[in-house]
């Protein structure tokens, strides 16, 4: 009887270790949360500089893979413009810094002198003088928040070299908005380097240059020049709350002030209905503009604003992460960013776990399965069709998931899109002039 039960024992002992082991085991070799967000910034990188141009003989020298079909591999290939050249330029700041890879940084240098080479610097038209063209040295347009975006990615170059041309760019560029875009309250929707056609869309207010604040502010972080505040963050940041946000915290896209009605939910060419849809949620960062208000100004008012428009984000988002039905690839990249700032704020565990959750959903939209260059590493984004699919890499959504891969991981946290400064801290603020609402 001692030896049966002697023999039970030592057989249960030993399914209990190796039971143990197998758990130990399991558990050793299963990646953190933290390992995966850095793995698949690793690959998103690597994808972005694996198809940079990098010819300094070819024009395109600088520019990233736009779109890539992963099932139709012969079409022809389209690469970043101004503003998608710049997010992706800001995200390999970011990964240069996680990692000391002198790559990363070498393809930043390299974005950024490709959107030198958009910047109008001929004096004979002052209207033109300190813009960027949208696509190309030649294109005859563009859209002034795609420009921003641009002086944007020239504005952490100077900050990341500390080189002074890089400020000049960005100082003539400031003066063209302000005084050109700017001219007649809420910036242009598009403008053309023609002066004989008219512009497009006079009419036409649209919600994205909300976004407009937090350049103007994070402009002022960097450099301790606010003299800009007054149009550039205090008048974007009201004017938005007024004329776009909603009591339950979403947003109107598009007002024609002519007619004085909003056009959301009318399917035009220059305003499809896909691409309202998708900025409902991708708000570039209208509502980081709003904490940038917020911080200089501190008023409440800014704060809760965002918080309205985060929570009607939450409520929105679906159980694997994503947002909207179907949904919206891009915004699972520019949530977090967003999302993490307020955390950082306020101390609301809700916003971190969102911010996660869309992360999870981040990591599935990445192309990991095959080992073609052009598609290992990128990230699936709205590509103008109906339906939550898997079908084209896209730069919008590429170049803001490494910057949401990178905050979401926690070790390299900014400062870029968010109010706090590299170490993750708030930066120190001068005094605000008196507040005055100038255009009402």
């Amino acid at each position: 009887m001692k030896f049966r039960y002697s023999v039970l024992s030592s057989t249960i002992v030993v399914i209990l270790l190796s039971s143990l082991l197998t758990w130990a085991e399991i558990s050793h070799s299963e990646k953190s949360r933290e390992e995966k967000y850095f793995e698949a910034a690793r690959k998103l990188a690597n994808w972005l500089v694996e198809n940079q141009v990098q010819n300094w003989d070819d024009a395109n020298n600088g520019r990233f893979l736009g779109t890539y079909n992963v099932e139709k591999p012969d079409e022809v290939l389209f690469y970043s413009i101004n503003w998608t050249t710049a997010t992706s330029l800001k995200g390999l700041l970011m990964m240069y810094h996680r990692t000391g890879d002198e790559k990363y940084y070498d393809a930043a240098y390299r974005a950024g002198e490709y959107l030198k080479s958009l910047q109008i610097l001929g004096e004979r038209n002052p209207a033109y003088f300190g813009n960027f063209r949208e696509n190309t040295p030649q294109t005859t347009w563009c859209y002034p928040r795609d420009t921003l975006t641009a002086a944007w990615g020239l504005l952490w170059m100077y900050e990341e070299t500390g080189e002074k041309e890089y400020l000049e760019r960005v100082q003539f560029f400031n003066d063209w908005f302000l005084n050109y875009a700017m001219a007649d309250g809420w910036p242009l929707w598009e403008v053309n380097f023609r002066g004989e056609e008219p512009y497009k869309n006079i009419y036409l207010e649209g919600s994205f240059h909300g976004g407009v604040a937090a350049y103007f502010y994070d402009y002022g972080r960097v450099t301790g020049d606010f003299s800009g505040a007054d149009k550039g963050i205090q008048f974007i940041a009201d004017h938005f709350i007024d004329r776009f946000m909603k009591e339950d915290g979403s947003i109107y896209i598009i007002y024609d002030t002519e007619k004085e009605k909003y056009l959301d939910g009318k399917d035009k060419p220059y305003h499809p209905l896909y691409w309202q849809i998708m900025h409902r949620y991708n708000d570039d960062f209208s509502s980081l503009g709003l904490l940038g208000a917020y911080l200089y100004y501190e008023e409440d008012t800014y704060l809760e604003q965002a918080k309205n428009f985060a929570r009607w984000l939450m409520d929105e988002q679906n159980k694997d992460g994503s947002f909207a039905e179907p949904f919206v690839h891009s915004a699972s990249a520019t949530v977090p960013i967003l999302l993490l700032d307020l955390y950082k704020l306020t101390g609301n565990e809700e916003y971190r776990e969102s911010a996660h959750r869309a992360g999870a959903h981040l990591i599935w939209l990445q192309e990991t399965e095959t080992t073609n260059p052009k598609a290992h590493g990128g990230i699936y984004g709205d590509a103008g069709y109906d339906g939550s699919v898997k079908e084209v890499l896209n730069i919008r959504a590429s170049s803001y998931a490494l910057i949401a891969f990178l905050k979401l991981e926690g070790k390299e946290y900014g400062p870029y899109y968010s109010v706090f400064d590299r170490s993750g801290e708030l930066p120190e603020l001068p005094s605000p002039p008196p507040k005055w609402r100038f255009w009402r």
